[in-house]
C-alpha cells in the first residue's frame, strides 16, 4: 500500500469487498488496514477527491442509518450527521459528473467496476 493515492487504495479496497461479498465472508484485517491507510494517502486529483468523498459517505450512511428515518427523534448531532450525510451526496454526486466514474466503483457497494 505504500506511496498509493487514495483513489487506487478505494479501488483495491472495492475490489477486496467484492470478492469478500461473494464469498460469503465479513471483513478482514487487510481491508481495515486500507481504510486506515486513506488518512494518509496521497490526495491530489479530481479522482482522489471523489475516491475519498464515496468512502467517506459509505462510512457516514451505515451511522446515519442506525437513526432511522424520523428526523423529529434525532437529536442535534444525529441531524447534523444526517444533513453531513445529504451534502456529501450532493458533492459525490458533482464529482461523478466530472470524472465519468462511478462511487460504488471505489467502495465496492455494487459490482461497478471503474
Amino acid at each position: 500500500m505504500t506511496g498509493e493515492g487514495a483513489a487506487e487504495l478505494c479501488m483495491s479496497l472495492a475490489e477486496e469487498v467484492r470478492t469478500v461479498r461473494w464469498a460469503g465472508c465479513g471483513p478482514t484485517r487487510s481491508m481495515s488496514d486500507t481504510v486506515a491507510a486513506l488518512l494518509t494517502a496521497p490526495a491530489t486529483t479530481i479522482l482522489d477527491a471523489l475516491a475519498l468523498s464515496a468512502m467517506s459517505r459509505k462510512l457516514l450512511s451505515h451511522t446515519v442509518e442506525q437513526f432511522g428515518d424520523d428526523i423529529t427523534t434525532m437529536d442535534d448531532d444525529q441531524l447534523a450527521a444526517a444533513f453531513a450525510l445529504t451534502l456529501l451526496c450532493r458533492a459525490v454526486a458533482i464529482l461523478e459528473t466530472k470524472t465519468g466514474y462511478s462511487a460504488e466503483g471505489f467502495t465496492g457497494e455494487a459490482d461497478a467496476i471503474n
